[in-house]
C-alpha cells in the first residue's frame, strides 16, 4: 500500500506481518499478493518498492507488532530472500508517538524492552538488515534475532546509518554481532556530525558493534569515535 508518492518520495505503510516479496516491483504499489483484495504490503515488499523508486522513501510499521523473516537464501542484494537489503535513502519508523530509550537497562528478554517499538525478527535465518547504498534512518524499531556467518548479525552498514530510539539485540555473527560498520577509507578523518542512538546488545559476543578499521573497543558515549561511516552510540551500551 502506498499512502503518498511523488517524483521525489514515497511512503509505504506495511499492513502485513508475514514475509513475502512484492508481486511487481515496477508498478509503484506495495502488494505481495495481487490476487487478494486490498494491498498486502509486507515489510520485504515495502523495501523492494523503496529500492525500485528513486529518491528518499519512508516505510511505516506498527509499534508492538513483530515482522519476522521467513524467506531463506543468500547471495543477492535486492531483498528477494534472506536479509532485507536497502539500496536507496530510506526511513523506517513506526506510525505513532515513538518511545524513548529513557529507563532502559541491560536487555534480559525482548518482552520487557519492546515498549511500543516494532520488532524485526531475523529468526536466525540471516542478518536482519543490510544497508547497501544510501542513508538509512531507523526509529522506534527493535532489530532482533539475526544470525550470519559473516559480519553484522543484526545489521550490516555499508553506507550511512542513523538510529534513534531503537535496539539491536540477541544477534550473532563472526564479527560485529549487533552492528558491523563497513569501513570507508575516504572518511577516515573528519568530524562526525550525526548521532546514532543505538542500544546494542549481542548475547555471548565480545563486540556488539564493530567497525572494520577499529582495533579499539566500541564507543559508549556520543564522543567522536574512529568508526566510519558516520556512526556513534549513546549510553546505555551493552557488549
Amino acid at each position: 500500500m502506498v499512502v503518498a508518492a511523488n517524483t521525489t518520495s514515497a511512503t509505504y505503510v506495511v499492513n502485513q506481518t508475514f514475509d513475502a516479496v512484492d508481486a511487481n516491483t515496477v508498478d509503484g504499489i506495495c502488494d505481495a499478493d495481487i490476487n487478494t483484495p486490498g494491498g498486502q504490503c509486507t515489510l520485504r515488499a515495502a523495501i523492494q518498492q523503496a529500492n525500485a523508486h528513486t529518491g528518499p522513501d519512508t516505510v511505516v510499521l506498527t509499534g508492538n507488532l513483530t515482522y519476522a523473516l521467513n524467506i531463506t537464501g543468500t547471495l543477492e542484494d535486492d531483498a528477494i530472500r534472506g536479509d532485507l537489503d536497502i539500496n536507496d535513502d530510506l526511513l523506517i519508523s513506526i506510525g505513532s508517538v515513538e518511545p524513548s530509550l529513557s529507563g532502559l537497562t541491560a536487555v534480559t528478554s525482548i518482552s520487557n524492552q519492546v515498549k511500543g517499538r516494532a520488532v524485526l525478527d531475523g529468526r536466525q535465518i540471516d542478518r536482519v538488515l543490510h544497508i547497501v547504498h544510501g542513508q538509512t534512518e531507523i526509529s522506534g524499531v527493535v532489530i532482533y534475532n539475526g544470525n550470519v556467518g559473516d559480519a553484522g548479525g543484526g545489521l550490516l552498514d555499508e553506507d550511512k546509518l542513523i538510529m534513534t530510539n531503537s535496539l539491536v539485540m540477541s544477534s550473532s555473527a563472526d564479527t560485529g554481532g549487533g552492528i558491523y560498520v563497513a569501513f570507508d577509507w575516504g572518511q577516515y578523518t573528519g568530524t562526525l556530525s550525526t548521532a546514532a542512538v543505538v542500544f546494542c546488545n549481542s548475547v555471548g559476543l565480545v563486540n556488539g558493534l564493530l567497525g572494520a578499521q577499529s582495533t579499539t573497543s566500541a564507543p559508549t558515549t556520543l564522543a567522536a569515535s574512529s568508526f566510519r561511516p558516520e556512526t556513534r552510540l549513546s549510553a546505555p551500551y551493552v557488549n
